[in-house]
């Protein structure tokens, strides 16, 4: 049994600690977080029970907090996927000048990728990584979670599916093992996979 420092809704810290000073009391409560008990061992996911183990708070403003995941997909990628959405909504063109204006609009973006490109040069094309934000412990977002360990499991199940994988989390910056690495981003080759070709673009 250990404790984690977990961002909380008033009710939920009023739940676990009754005699608990709220906002009711405070005029500037602030962020709310509590220490709550938790056995990661009781967790139903493996990948909650690691989760569970090397976070020791969910405060966006404590390092201990961090949790970093790459993402299949590129700057430039997620690009050329808005742009593709929003051409996919005007499937009907009923003239020639609806399609010089389309034609109009995909020159203008191609040099403003072109710009983009200059300024921000491999930095384009190379995996997004990203800080995983967790949710308030006993909120909707937190699938109303009771208990530290079905939090943990909802926010396992929350990474997954981004369709990422965890690089590093936590304050010593925790490295998922390898068994639980290659059972994340199944659409992108596995999660080790990834984690290989995200390594890789870093050395070139």
């Amino acid at each position: 049994m250990r404790t984690v420092n977990l961002v909380a809704t008033e009710a939920m810290i009023q739940h676990y600690f009754p005699d608990a000073r709220t906002s009711r009391a405070c005029a500037k409560p602030g962020i709310m977080s509590a220490d709550f008990s938790i056995a990661p061992e009781n967790c139903r996911t493996e990948l909650g029970r690691w989760l569970a183990t090397v976070i020791s708070t969910t405060r966006f403003d404590d390092d201990a907090s961090h949790c970093y995941i790459v993402h299949p997909s590129t700057e430039q990628g997620l690009h050329l996927r808005d742009l593709g959405e929003r051409l996919q909504r005007r499937q009907v063109i009923r003239n020639i000048e609806e399609a010089e204006q389309i034609f109009k609009e995909i020159e203008i973006w191609v040099e403003k990728q072109r710009r983009l490109a200059k300024v921000y040069g491999s930095h384009l094309y190379q995996y997004r990584t990203y800080l995983y934000q967790w949710p308030v412990f006993g909120s909707l977002a937190a699938g109303e979670s009771s208990t530290t360990e079905a939090f943990f499991d909802r926010c396992g199940a929350l990474i997954r599916a981004t369709g990422g994988v965890i690089l590093r989390a936590g304050l010593s910056n925790a490295r998922l093992p390898a068994s639980l690495a290659r059972t994340m981003a199944p659409k992108s080759g596995g999660g080790e996979s990834l984690l290989q070709r995200y390594a890789a673009q870093l050395e070139t």
